[in-house]
């Protein structure tokens, strides 16, 4: 039976670990960056009723 020739072969210990290190820090950073689009997108949303409720009594008060 031949042995399985594994892509990690030839690669040391500390690289495979710093490799694993930044795909996951690169995954956590696009979740982080998708939800502060999503939250920047939910903002916007709930900020504009509360803009028009704020500006209604100021025309008002300038007219």
């Amino acid at each position: 039976m031949k042995a399985r020739i594994s892509a990690w072969r030839g690669v040391s210990f500390s690289i495979s670990i710093a490799l694993s290190f930044y795909t996951v820090t690169g995954i956590i950073y696009s979740e982080r960056r998708l939800a502060i689009i999503l939250f920047q997108q939910a903002a916007r949303r709930l900020a504009w009723p509360l803009g028009q409720a704020w500006l209604q009594p100021v025309q008002g008060v300038v007219k």
